[in-house]
């Protein structure tokens, strides 16, 4: 399973998010929670910086995204690629791997 999440920082202990598009970083963690993480490019880029972040989310082709606020068209985008979404959430990565598994 990967799992994306927007967070504020690098590592295991990084908290998430609360703004999809303007987090700080995106993390893709896997089953042995490895993990790539890296700086969100949305404000050096030109266009919808929503759009520009949930394309790059979608060709890491996770099974799960969790964020904080994100809008129902945003929702709409991920759950039609078969991307299992769990936003409004809080916390840090490690606890919030285990409810992404749980799901």
């Amino acid at each position: 399973m990967k799992i994306a999440l927007t967070v504020k920082g690098v590592g295991l202990g990084a908290w998430l998010d609360d703004d999809f598009a303007h987090c700080g970083f995106v993390m893709i963690v896997d089953d042995d929670n490895r993990f790539d993480s890296w700086k969100n490019p949305t404000p050096e880029v030109e266009g919808e910086p929503n759009q520009v972040l949930a394309d790059i989310i979608l060709q890491e082709k996770p099974d799960v995204l969790m964020t904080g606020k994100l809008s129902e068209a945003e929702k709409a985008a991920f759950l039609s690629q078969g991307i299992h979404v769990l936003a409004d959430q809080s916390g840090f990565v490690l606890e919030l791997l285990d409810i992404a598994r749980d799901e």
